[in-house]
């Protein structure tokens, strides 16, 4: 994945990268995100900071969807509680056992 003319970034990979580095075309992009030219790139540790900041994102791009799986699933719970609610308050409540008197 190129970036195109309109400046639109490689998209960002749903995993974080097992191996040394992500491909060109991101790497590229985030170093130029943070001013650096391709000459920075062949510094050992300036990949090293390049790469950190993709798995950065990645792992926030993440945490993001599992919110908004969970945000969803009590919208959907809460849903569901509040129509019995209001169709009968009564219905939700356990019933109680009566104690036996002597």
């Amino acid at each position: 994945m190129s970036e195109q003319k309109s400046g639109t970034a490689p998209q960002l990979p749903s995993e974080q990268a097992k191996g040394s580095e992500y491909a060109p075309e991101l790497m590229a992009s985030y170093a130029r995100r943070f001013g650096l030219f391709p000459s920075h790139m062949a510094i050992r540790q300036v990949r090293s900071l390049v790469k950190s900041k993709i798995d950065t994102d990645v792992f926030a791009a993440q945490q993001n969807r599992k919110i908004a799986i969970l945000e969803a699933k009590i919208a959907g719970l809460l849903a569901f509680v509040g129509k019995y609610a209001r169709r009968n308050p009564d219905s939700l409540r356990q019933p109680q056992k009566r104690s036996k008197e002597n």
